[in-house]
């Protein structure tokens, strides 16, 4: 039997298994993953199948949690401190700038344009957060810069955002739109096609 996997609610999870149903809390729906790998682990239904949520494909896959462990811990310990460094880094940006950083009239870090940034790495999945890096801006917006020499950034602030890349003439795109969870997704997959990001 494969096991059923179910979020009941935004902070319950569902996992029914050849035995009987393991409902259990989670702290937030970015910590399901860790969760279930909990469950999973430990448990010594020879046929338990884990339930992996792809953001890019939106399609569930079954991982077969015995012959997999080593390579799973390795991938959601990666993808962890992919996106904890990062929030990790926001967090101390927003704390430690204040007024003139960086020189006469540089703004610290402002109150909007820092939950953006936040609400879009929470939501941005580790293997496109891999290539990024960020930065403050003068102005008090925040700057996601690819980690190697691309011509590329994400400027959020606290209503809109702006994103370019250029390889060449025929490879390059640019834009402001509204910030929202979907239209950064959206513009950084553009961002990745340019760039040649897998």
């Amino acid at each position: 039997m494969t096991p059923a996997f179910q979020i009941e609610d935004p902070k319950t999870v569902s996992l029914t298994t050849n035995r009987s149903p393991i409902t259990f809390r989670i702290a937030s729906i970015s910590s399901i993953t860790c969760a279930a790998l909990t469950i999973c682990f430990t448990s010594s239904a020879p046929s338990l199948k884990f339930p992996t949520f792809d953001t890019v494909t939106n399609k569930i896959s079954f991982i077969d949690c015995k012959s997999n462990n080593k390579g799973l811990n390795d991938v959601i310990s990666n993808d962890f401190t992919i996106k904890s460094e990062l929030l990790k880094k926001l967090d101390t940006l927003k704390e430690s700038l204040e007024l003139g950083w960086n020189g006469e009239g540089d703004l610290p870090i402002e109150e909007k344009a820092y939950l953006n940034t936040q609400q879009a790495l929470i939501a941005t999945p580790p293997s496109m957060l891999k290539y990024w890096t960020l930065y403050p801006n003068t102005n008090g917006t925040l700057l996601l810069s690819p980690k190697d020499e691309s011509v590329a950034g994400i400027s959020i602030g606290n209503d809109d955002f702006s994103y370019a890349a250029y390889v060449s003439n025929d490879q390059q795109t640019s834009g402001k739109e509204l910030f929202s969870e979907e239209s950064f997704t959206a513009a950084l997959r553009q961002l990745h096609r340019i760039l040649g990001y897998a």
